[in-house]
């Protein structure tokens, strides 16, 4: 990166909530600096763990457990339709329950999330929950937390992976694009439970969200969807 982008990658780094624009120039500063800097900076799934789980046991008490790995390409390739073996509740029903393990007994769950591409970025950090459901008569889990949705135009997220994209392709070719851009995902469980300050849960969790991304800046891993983590 030359002096000007560096500069500017020091004069956004504080933002907060900032327009579509800067978030996508900061996405490609972001992916730039990855790019020409990947065997100083963290780049496989390995050393990514590694951080999350350094995180972990120092960071919170409210944290439960080593971080989960999800493989995301596995699931952008299962049954969409929500039946049979390979369907995608069964799979996010089987993550969830790794979570319930992890936790204990309760009607609703949280966690933190830590995606990366497949050459190992890391590309948004974020929260989100799930419920305890009953589906045709048998305990289940719902399938409706963030780190399940599909990326699509023209949602931020989609935004700031596709900043490069080529303009004259089409949403479908773009979203095919997106649908396998997520290699991994890194799921910390959450225990609300141990709370002492008073905070409510949305509080709680959004404050361990901002925690984890800005643990991961100090430790110079770049973010392409950076702001993701800040309320």
């Amino acid at each position: 990166m030359d002096e000007r982008e560096q500069q500017r990658l020091k004069e956004l780094a504080d933002r907060r909530r900032p327009a579509l624009e800067i978030r996508e120039e900061m996405a490609g500063l972001q992916d730039k600096k990855y790019r020409e800097s990947q065997k100083s900076l963290a780049t496989s799934k390995e050393q990514v763990q590694c951080l999350l789980s350094q995180w972990s046991e120092a960071a919170d008490q409210h944290l439960v457990g080593e971080p989960i790995p999800v493989d995301l390409h596995k699931y952008s390739g299962l049954d969409q339709s929500g039946y049979g073996e390979n369907s995608t509740n069964r799979f996010i029903d089987g993550v969830h329950q790794q979570i319930i393990q992890a936790v204990g007994d309760r009607d609703t769950y949280k966690y933190l999330w830590v995606t990366q591409r497949q050459d190992g970025m890391v590309v948004t950090v974020g929260q989100t929950s799930f419920k305890k459901v009953l589906h045709k008569g048998k305990e289940s889990t719902s399938n409706s937390d963030d780190l399940f949705k599909q990326l699509k135009r023209p949602s931020g997220a989609a935004s700031m992976v596709v900043w490069h994209y080529p303009s004259d392709q089409t949403d479908a070719e773009i979203n095919e694009y997106l649908r396998t851009y997520l290699k991994w995902a890194w799921i910390i469980p959450v225990n609300l439970d141990k709370a002492t300050d008073g905070a409510t849960d949305r509080q709680k969790i959004s404050r361990l969200e901002t925690k984890l991304g800005d643990y991961l800046i100090r430790k110079n891993v770049p973010i392409l969807n950076f702001y993701s983590h800040r309320a």
